[in-house]
């Protein structure tokens, strides 16, 4: 399956409210959701159609060493994530080309949770952040996750969602 090509901005932590979601434009969340679909294949969308729901893989490369256990060995990393409908805050971006509705159109909005290394990355960048996102179609279903606590402050936080 293709992906499309993006540049990311982070989304500041002040705005983050603990989400891991991405956000990306309204146009660029349809794109990608009607890649998923054949050409042949009615279309579950029309561009006017708001896409609310989008699993996504999501690979940049590191530019910066010392993350061998986070990256591959080619320096990439991939990170699966989810488009739930946000759009990203208004901004400007000195490589946006094309601006739909006030958004630069090729722009996806990360958090900086969403992978270690990535508050490092935008902190060195001297250049636009460039990730290749690709839409994920048939996902499983968890029927169970199970994660182990590093630290006292990891208990707490599972004891508080739980």
């Amino acid at each position: 399956m293709n992906a499309i090509t993006l540049t990311a901005i982070a989304r500041p932590p002040e705005t983050d409210q603990g989400n891991l979601f991405v956000r990306l434009t309204p146009r660029t969340a349809w794109r990608l959701a009607r890649m998923i679909h054949s050409e042949d294949e009615e279309p579950l969308f029309s561009e006017e159609c708001l896409v609310e729901f989008l699993p996504l893989e999501i690979t940049f490369q590191l530019h910066h060493k010392g993350d061998d256990v986070l990256s591959g060995d080619d320096g990439n990393v991939t990170v699966y994530a989810s488009y739930n409908g946000g759009a990203p805050a208004p901004y400007l971006c000195p490589s946006a080309v094309h601006h739909y509705g006030g958004y630069d159109e090729d722009v996806i909005e990360l958090p900086l949770d969403l992978h270690p290394s990535l508050a490092l990355e935008y902190n060195i960048a001297t250049e636009p952040i460039r990730v290749s996102v690709r839409p994920l179609s048939d996902v499983p279903i968890a029927e169970q996750v199970t994660f182990e606590p590093l630290s006292t402050s990891d208990w707490e936080l599972i004891e508080m969602e739980a």
